[in-house]
């Protein structure tokens, strides 16, 4: 398979001499460098028991966060899926390759404003309402810590409000136009599949169409403000300024986009107690940070705007709990050892997040990195009533292991393994 294992298996045996027999998929042979990517794990290291930071934390130190967005969020939510954290997402999940249940500030105040007969009649003629889970956010659940939140659905989704009752309003994706049918509106006087013609004049016949008012939007994030405890902060993103760099966008949805953004940076600044605002555009800035649309960001984007997002909260609105390595450290430094900058950085930034900012960064040898002074492990020996140590280095646990165990620290009691958590969402 040309891994080089057969090369690494070699050298581990001191380079016999072979009698090669046949062809071979591979050539082994003496080489100036050796094969340092494959690693042998002794077998003692496979019998320790779960050594996570779960084991340490407390529940009154777990932070719970909700977040409810569109594409653009998606990837940048796993990363908050930590062990001391309580994530609940919710996105514009499909149902085939079209929209399913809506998000945005409309679709939460329809939840609260329309009957049951008025949700009756959304999931009865629009096909985005058929599942299962519409009209159910959790977003006013009572145990959030921070909400979330990014427009995509204001920003491009038309609202269809009824004419004979203005109380009962739709949100339909606006890209609904495909194969020159609009594909989202069912059930129109018992045809389960009507024509784009009987679609388009019922839709005029019955509904004004339009985007959401900048009145209406303001309104709505205040609803949701005061409907949620006075002690949950809400987390406001813009939307990318990049759409007129791609040729398909109208200039309607371009516009809408900079009204939106308008409303979220204006929150933030008026009510600074409980609104923080995150600039998308510090992340997003070219059509090299995202792929085919402004909203989906390429990973390393995505990790970035996790980070500008993470760093806002800690500095704005920063967590009052228990620190969450309480129970632990008594009065010791918290020490983070890794040997990979992304997976350090957001150890960091979680453990920031749990009120435990690391005060030393150690690596198992002395090397210069550029996004932590790291420390030459040397300096932490036998020093376990000093620091607890977390290790942010799921690939190399095993050896980390040995070394601070050789160092006399005892798992759980001197140091834990901080893994991420599955990334769940609401589907």
């Amino acid at each position: 398979m040309n891994m080089g294992i057969e090369q690494f298996v070699y050298e581990q045996l001191n380079y016999p001499k072979l009698i090669t027999v046949g062809e071979t998929a591979s050539v082994v042979e003496k080489r100036e460098r050796k094969i340092d990517y494959i690693e042998i794990i002794d077998e003692r290291f496979k019998r320790y028991t779960d050594e996570s930071i779960e084991h340490v934390l407390t529940e009154d130190t777990r932070i719970n966060i909700f977040a409810q967005s569109a594409c653009d969020l998606y990837h940048v939510m796993g990363y908050f899926s930590m062990p001391n954290q309580k994530l609940h997402y919710e996105c514009n999940v499909f149902l085939g390759d079209r929209q399913g249940v809506n998000t945005g500030t409309e679709y939460i105040r329809s939840q609260l404003e329309m009957n049951a007969i008025e949700k009756a009649f959304c999931r009865a003629h629009f096909y985005n309402y058929t599942r299962y889970n519409a009209f159910d956010s959790k977003i006013f659940d009572p145990q959030w810590d921070y909400i979330i939140l990014s427009f995509l659905a204001e920003m491009r989704n038309r609202i269809y409000e009824f004419k004979c009752n203005k109380n009962l309003r739709a949100v339909i994706p606006w890209n609904r136009l495909k194969n020159n049918t609009l594909d989202y509106v069912i059930n129109i006087d018992g045809v389960t599949k009507p024509s784009t013609e009987q679609e388009i004049e019922w839709i005029e016949r019955n509904f004004n169409v339009r985007f959401i008012s900048q009145q209406r939007f303001a309104d709505n994030l205040s609803l949701i403000a005061n409907r949620v405890p006075p002690q949950t902060k809400l987390i406001l993103v813009t939307a990318p300024d990049i759409g007129n760099q791609f040729g398909n966008y109208p200039a309607e949805v371009l516009e809408q986009i900079q009204k939106i953004n308008a409303v979220v940076r204006a929150f933030g600044q008026q009510f600074p107690d409980k609104f923080a605002v995150v600039e998308i555009n510090q992340a997003v800035n070219t059509r090299d940070d995202v792929t085919d649309d402004p909203f989906h960001l390429k990973a390393l984007t995505a990790y970035n705007l996790f980070l500008k997002i993470i760093d806002t909260i800690v500095r704005q609105f920063p967590n009052r709990k228990l620190p969450m390595l309480h129970q632990v450290l008594n009065g010791r430094k918290v020490c983070l050892v890794g040997k990979g900058d992304l997976e350090m950085l957001n150890a960091f930034y979680n453990l920031s997040f749990g009120n435990c900012r690391p005060h030393e960064f150690a690596y198992p040898v002395a090397v210069n990195r550029s996004i932590f002074p790291i420390s030459d492990w040397n300096k932490y020996r036998a020093r376990s009533d000093e620091y607890f140590v977390v290790v942010a280095d799921n690939f190399n646990y095993p050896s980390l292991r040995q070394m601070l165990i050789d160092s006399k620290y005892k798992p759980l009691r001197d140091f834990v393994q901080l893994k991420p958590l599955p990334y769940n969402f609401e589907r």
